[in-house]
């Protein structure tokens, strides 16, 4: 009998996610999907032994904890479209997958997927997750090869603001959205297909990196000026942010205390609307945490990822090809390459430069994975390393290499440069947009940016 794969049980997964994505969309009840984990046990896409495997990954789709009761439902339903948010912890191991694993698989890639020492495998009890060590940075999921490690999906309560239109509702999108959805497909097609769906418009997140582009840039200039002086970004990595505090608290000190630009971009559209909600579209599963991090939360309601979303509009029938370009320029091309290993660094030269001049003492590294930043992080503890601009990114290829992306590393990264290069402005600082963004709120100027209003929407405590 032929084995299954890791690509038979993702895909049976998000199919199940997809088919009840439509019947609830539609208005359908708890008796819906009983109904539907019916009809998939009859087809044969799942046995009768895989019963509760189905109950979990129903929950895991509804953003519930995998429970594996029985199949009624309404409680479940009624629970998800009530969440505020999806709670912790965000990824599961459904055990029942795993046990077929140890039986069937020789090879455990599972064992020592985790760079940080989250995970344990024993023969006996398969793969756990400790969740205090955990950085949701999803390296196991790909490792897994029955896809038994799954994150839990944060659309349902996202259908009742939409539906209800009782709110604003905000997509914003991770600088690698450009080319997840189609080589052809453009911005604005996606912008249209969300107002399509109810959201009030879309954001590239992309724009608040300008700004952040900024703030980092002014931290540079106050605080290096000797051989010995350095910054460490903390923008964009949730990952690199929590290795550091973490693993290396006594870098804090010369660490940048800004947010990153979807923590900015949720707080910036709060601080100017009220009754907002505002839903992050990204290919990386620490979002989904760090939108949970007790200092962040509030700012970002719920994570979908450019998979998730793939999905989403199969079920609701979009076809983003048939989408009118709703084009608006929002972002620089320094703001852009953000969501790629050494867009930060480059982007903050750009404007560091433009503020001191050509001849500024800019030397940058970029760590690129978790092994990497380990690497960097370890010369910096131990004053080898020969840089004054550090950045870090948890996944190889930065954002276009998340576990979550549609593309491969190679594909994501040239969309995203492309799209870059296409950008009307291409220094943060020339972007007009920021300029409107600084009057709308308040902030002032550049001391403004760090100390004042700035701090509040840019800043945090570390």
């Amino acid at each position: 009998m032929e084995k299954k794969g890791r690509d038979f049980y993702q895909k049976r997964r998000m199919e199940l996610f997809r088919e009840i994505v439509r019947v609830l969309w539609n208005g359908g009840s708890a008796k819906e999907i009983n109904e539907l984990a019916a009809r998939l046990i009859k087809s044969g896409r799942y046995k009768e032994s895989e019963e509760v495997i189905l109950k979990k990954q129903i929950d895991i789709s509804l953003g519930l904890d995998p429970k594996g009761m029985n199949m009624e439902m309404s409680a479940d339903i009624d629970a998800a479209f009530n969440l505020r948010r999806v709670e912790r912890p965000l990824v599961s191991v459904l055990d029942e997958i795993c046990d077929i694993c140890r039986k069937e698989n020789e090879e455990k890639p599972c064992s020592g997927s985790c760079g940080h020492g989250a995970t344990d495998y024993s023969g006996k009890r398969g793969i756990k997750i400790d969740n205090d060590k955990c950085l949701t940075c999803g390296s196991c999921i790909p490792n897994c090869p029955l896809d038994a490690i799954a994150d839990k999906i944060e659309f349902v309560p996202i259908i009742r603001h939409l539906k209800e239109k009782k709110r604003h509702v905000y997509a914003i999108v991770a600088p690698a959205f450009i080319g997840q959805f189609g080589q052809d497909i453009k911005a604005g097609q996606i912008r249209s297909a969300l107002k399509y769906m109810g959201f009030r418009d879309m954001i590239e997140v992309a724009l608040l990196a300008d700004l952040l582009t900024l703030r980092e840039a002014y931290e540079f200039e106050r605080l290096v000026h000797e051989k010995e002086d350095y910054l460490i970004t903390s923008c964009c990595c949730p990952i690199w942010m929590n290795m550091v505090q973490k693993g290396y608290p006594e870098l804090l000190e010369h660490f940048s205390p800004a947010v990153s630009p979807m923590i900015a971009t949720g707080r910036v559209l709060k601080e100017l609307g009220e009754d907002t909600v505002v839903v992050f579209l990204g290919p990386c599963i620490a979002k989904k945490n760090e939108a949970k991090d007790k200092d962040l939360e509030g700012a970002v309601d719920f994570v979908l990822t450019f998979r998730e979303m793939e999905e989403i509009f199969k079920a609701l029938d979009i076809n983003l090809n048939n989408m009118l370009d709703d084009h608006k320029e929002q972002s620089s091309l320094g703001g852009r390459i953000y969501g790629r290993t050494g867009g930060v660094s480059r982007s903050v030269e750009m404007v560091v430069k433009r503020l001191v001049g050509e001849n500024v003492d800019f030397r940058a590294v970029q760590a690129d994975g978790v092994k990497a930043c380990k690497e960097v992080l370890d010369k910096l503890k131990t004053n080898t390393l020969e840089a004054n601009f550090v950045e870090g990114m948890g996944c190889k290829g930065g954002c276009a290499g998340g576990p979550r992306s549609i593309l491969n590393i190679e594909s994501a990264s040239e969309a995203l440069g492309k799209y870059g290069e296409e950008a009307v402005f291409k220094n943060p600082i020339d972007n007009e947009r920021i300029a409107a963004i600084m009057e709308r709120t308040g902030i002032k100027d550049a001391e403004d940016i760090i100390e004042g209003k700035g701090y509040i929407l840019l800043g945090r405590d570390i």
